[in-house]
């Protein structure tokens, strides 16, 4: 069957009210994802051990590592593309496919090798239990190009919250069962199954059998430079539970895979979810630089206006959060995830970069920045991991803030964006997010009981704050709400761009 038609010919005046839509659907997906991921950690965090997350966390490092070689970078690569072209479809899935099996063969026959790269000999039998994963990956990955490119976040959304629910279900009812490490296991094989299926109800698309070797090469070599951005940002995101993992131990590793885990929350959720729709949308307007410009700077704004107030605040609460949620015996990871919190947000303003830029048809700088961020991250990493996790967390933030201008002046040599018009964008809004932080830290002073605190401090400090922005940034205020309306009136039928 064929794919849908090309949205290339869908009037460009209205790519904004798409363009809106497909960001609160595309937030709606990771707020699915990721909130339901999140509960499910509760309920183990509860039942499990901190090894037994971080053997897990070590483990999973290898499968997305080799999950971004599977998906070669093919999907970005189709999703950019000005013209749709079926073939390409095809071209890519079949590609994906012979990589995902030679994956699993590798994987279910050398788990040890992956065991001794980590120190850890108890990885293999888990290493090895996840490779089905990579055959899943990469039966998935060509039915999210084909929706993600016509905008279709609706569909993708309520695929990714019927998979947490299935895997999360039944994860938690084999911890119960007292499964212990493999219950997490059993979650991810799971969920890659249920994802594998209803991808393939909900897309209509469905792969021919044909190859293209002229349409392969140009793919791999639009997909080189944006996969090689993604897997150094993978790494560079990553590495630091590698560090923790290898040098400090299983148990410490887990203390940081909870801290990651609530600071990935928030990525995933507001900044990923953004970055998406940013990619299929900045790729129409490519030639139109006024709406290009328009549309950039309106995506900083909105990225901003979500993820400060959430980011800072969380970080504020995290002893109360981590004594409520997970119980006293995680709280050893309170002062990690209170510095990857504050990167997450300080990232935030820097996450719609390498959207940008690979929507614009230059991934080629993404990679030289993110090789940056790569390069600064193990070099900082290797130095702070002898002082301990803490240290690891801030070396991460370190490096944000030293490249984030850098990115500003690329920004500005490839695609004329004005840095002071970034800056202006978000410094209103730190101040608005400074009376916030002022409101949580004055509740915390009451020393009410952690879950009352919690309450009380997530109240006020949401109050302030929509206050506060009603009051110092009306013009903002205004626009969030006229999104919201814009995201209520339907499904996604129509493209749409800054006019």
């Amino acid at each position: 069957m064929k794919a849908p038609e090309s949205t290339d010919d869908l009037r460009v005046p209205e790519i904004r009210t798409q363009t809106i839509r497909g960001a609160g659907w595309s937030t709606i997906e990771g707020a699915a994802s990721q909130g339901l991921a999140f509960v499910v950690f509760l309920f183990m965090a509860r039942l499990l051990s901190p090894t037994d997350f971080g053997l897990v966390a070590l483990a999973n490092l290898y499968v997305m590592l080799a999950q971004f070689l599977i998906f070669c970078g093919l999907g970005p690569a189709v999703v950019q593309s000005k013209e749709y072209d079926e073939e390409n479809f095809d071209t890519a899935f079949w590609l994906q496919m012979a990589v995902g099996l030679g994956f699993f063969g590798l994987t279910i026959g050398l788990p040890a090798v992956v065991a001794d790269f980590f120190g850890t000999r108890s990885l293999t039998p888990i290493v090895a239990a996840l490779s089905p994963i990579f055959i899943f990956s990469a039966l998935c990955s060509m039915q999210n190009a084909v929706l993600s490119r016509q905008l279709d976040f609706r569909s993708l959304a309520l695929r990714t919250l019927l998979v947490s629910i299935i895997g999360g279900a039944f994860g938690i009812a084999l911890a119960l069962l007292g499964y212990g490490v493999w219950s997490l296991v059993g979650q991810q094989l799971l969920s890659g199954l249920a994802e594998v299926v209803l991808l393939w109800r909900i897309s209509p698309w469905r792969p021919r059998f044909r190859f293209s070797r002229e349409k392969a090469r140009r793919l791999v070599r639009f997909g080189f430079h944006a996969m090689a951005a993604d897997l150094a940002n993978l790494v560079s995101r990553r590495s630091g539970q590698y560090f923790v993992g290898k040098f400090l131990g299983p148990l410490q590793s887990g203390f940081f895979a909870i801290a990651a885990r609530v600071s990935t929350l928030v990525s995933e959720i507001m900044i990923r979810s953004l970055g998406r729709v940013t990619l299929s949308s900045f790729s129409r307007l490519q030639g139109q630089p006024d709406r290009f410009a328009a549309a950039f700077y309106r995506v900083v704004g909105m990225q901003s206006v979500l993820v400060l107030p959430v980011s800072i605040g969380l970080a504020l609460l995290v002893p109360e959060v981590i004594t409520v949620l997970f119980g006293a015996k995680w709280l050893p990871a309170a002062p990690t995830m209170q510095v990857l919190l504050l990167g997450s947000g300080f990232e935030a303003l820097t996450s719609v970069h390498n959207s940008t830029l690979t929507g614009a048809g230059r991934p080629d700088w993404c990679n030289w920045l993110t090789c940056a961020h790569l390069t600064l991250n193990l070099v900082g990493f290797a130095i702070a991991v002898r002082w301990g996790m803490e240290a690891v967390a801030l070396a991460s933030l370190v490096r944000a803030a030293v490249l984030y201008p850098v990115e500003l002046v690329v920004l500005k040599h490839c695609l004329g964006l004005s840095p002071w018009e970034s800056i202006r964008r978000v410094l209103p809004l730190l101040v608005v997010t400074a009376a916030m932080a002022a409101a949580v830290v004055a509740v915390k002073q009451v020393n009410a009981g952690a879950a009352l605190t919690l309450g009380l401090a997530t109240l006020a400090g949401t109050a302030c704050f929509v206050g506060a922005l009603y009051l110092l940034q009306r013009a903002v205020f205004t626009e969030m709400v006229a999104c919201l309306r814009i995201f209520r009136r339907g499904p996604l039928t129509e493209m749409a761009v800054p006019e």
